[in-house]
């Protein structure tokens, strides 16, 4: 009886301490309070009007509004039973009736931030309606993901008012008014069709303010030279993964305060690279369209790289070069020096010229950190015995303090690229070596390949030797 007592007390200070805790959600600062629903899809900020009295109204000074139709997705079960069309036009119809609800409510508050992620969910005269209310109230930012789209137009007001970041994940037209958008500082396009050419077919990209620029698998059929020309732009990345969407389009890039350059996927038809003098991170990772011929190709990513003789960080990746004059006529054409760079990264393919390598570290005379992947290299006949005494004497790395070698997977190719790095080394301070995954499970194999590893000659007496398992 003493022990039902206890509890039934203790059960009391705990009621009596959970009815006077206090509510600090509630007695954060506005601002603070209004980040942290930022988070939240607008159809859950408005739910929260039902936790208070204090709550009731929060959501109607939220600045930053967010729509999903991933919310809508969770319809209660009721709605469940409509089937076929009639249960996604309902949740079509009660999506968008919610979105003008919301924006209609809250009448001339502050927006400085508007996303949409409509995906089937949308019709476009009303994300027309919606673009006009972020711009009628001046937002900063605005974010648009939808599937609808194809040939519409977006309006043009977007790109002649205060947004200054503007996201769109849609395959919808761009009006020529992007091209010279005076506030925009952040662009990023995916999947969308780029402007309209003018009479020679240029679109020039021009915007005086504009710092980042990320262009995926956009759609250039009606652009036959797409021209970036922004003066500001520090950060570029274009991805052209989708091949179909690229067309013979020409690319020029004129950027003197470019600092980060990205380049992947399928290759323009030609390249016009001003030199870039500001660039500290470049990375190019390029395919090559059936339609050109090796030849082609390798022109074109020279003409790129001439352009980064000032670049610090180099990472390229290579999955075309093959054949031997190709590769031949790369290497003779490479810039004759990286005068800045100190980081490079090479994560060569199945087929490699030892050729391009070489000339490479050799362009790369004060590189000190080195990430390459061993590959199966193409050897020149001439160099195909001793090629790594060809390659020391051609090339010392006499600032390089840091090697990674990555896949390493056999004992010829894998040994040899080693003890060139080794040799040719003068101040290695450390060489990690990552086998590959096939060579890692084989520990008898890969305790073999250490011991030659360690036993190999290197230049500099101070150099550890690391293996680690991928």
């Amino acid at each position: 009886m003493e022990r039902n007592t206890t509890s039934l007390s203790g059960f009391k200070k705990k009621k009596r301490l959970f009815e006077t805790d206090v509510d600090r959600l509630s007695e954060l600062p506005e601002s603070i309070l209004h980040h942290i629903l930022s988070f939240l899809d607008m159809k859950e900020v408005v739910q929260t009007s039902l936790l208070s009295r204090n709550w009731r109204y929060t959501w109607c000074s939220v600045s930053n509004l967010s729509f999903s139709h991933n919310v809508w997705k969770n319809i209660v079960k009721y709605e469940r039973k409509i089937n076929g069309m009639g249960f996604i036009f309902h949740k079509k119809l009660g999506f968008m009736k919610f979105i003008d609800g919301v924006l209609l409510l809250r009448n001339n508050a502050s927006l400085d931030k508007l996303s949409l992620s409509c995906n089937c969910y949308c019709a476009q005269d009303r994300i027309d309606m919606w673009i006009n209310v972020a711009v009628k109230r001046q937002a900063k930012e605005f974010y648009l993901e939808s599937r609808s789209g194809l040939n519409h137009v977006l309006p043009t007001s977007i790109f002649t008012s205060t947004i200054t970041t503007f996201h769109l994940n849609a395959n919808v037209q761009l009006p020529n008014s992007m091209c010279s958008a005076t506030q925009l500082r952040t662009l990023e396009l995916i999947y969308a069709r780029l402007p309209y050419g003018d009479s020679n077919g240029e679109v020039v990209l021009s915007c005086p303010v504009l710092e980042n620029l990320r262009l995926i698998s956009c759609f250039y059929k009606y652009c036959e030279v797409f021209n970036i020309s922004a003066p500001q732009l520090k950060n570029l990345v274009i991805n052209n993964e989708d091949a179909c969407y690229l067309g013979d389009c020409k690319i020029k890039i004129c950027t003197p305060n470019l600092t980060t350059l990205e380049l992947q996927g399928f290759i323009y038809k030609d390249y016009y690279v001003e030199r870039l003098p500001s660039l500290v991170h470049a990375y190019i990772e390029v395919s090559v369209k059936k339609e050109l011929t090796q030849h082609t190709s390798v022109q074109h990513l020279i003409e790129v790289l001439k352009s980064l003789d000032n670049v610090t960080n180099l990472e390229l990746s290579n999955r075309w070069i093959q054949n031997i004059p190709t590769c031949q006529h790369m290497a003779n054409q490479l810039p004759s020096q990286f005068c800045n760079l100190k980081h490079l990264n090479l994560l060569w393919g199945e087929n490699s010229c030892i050729r391009v390598v070489t000339s490479l570290l050799k362009s790369s005379p004060y590189v000190e950190t080195l990430i390459i992947q061993v590959p199966k290299v193409v050897f020149h006949p001439p160099i195909e015995e001793n090629w790594e005494e060809y390659l020391l004497s051609e090339c010392m790395l006499n600032h390089l303090k840091l090697i990674e070698v990555r896949k390493f997977h056999d004992q010829k190719n894998g040994l040899l690229l080693v003890k060139f790095l080794l040799k040719a080394a003068a101040v290695l301070e450390k060489i990690v070596i990552i086998p590959s995954t096939t060579l890692s499970t084989d520990e008898e194999q890969l305790h073999k390949i250490s011991i030659s590893v360690h036993s190999l000659p290197r230049s500099s007496s101070s150099a550890k030797i690391v293996f680690v398992n991928s």
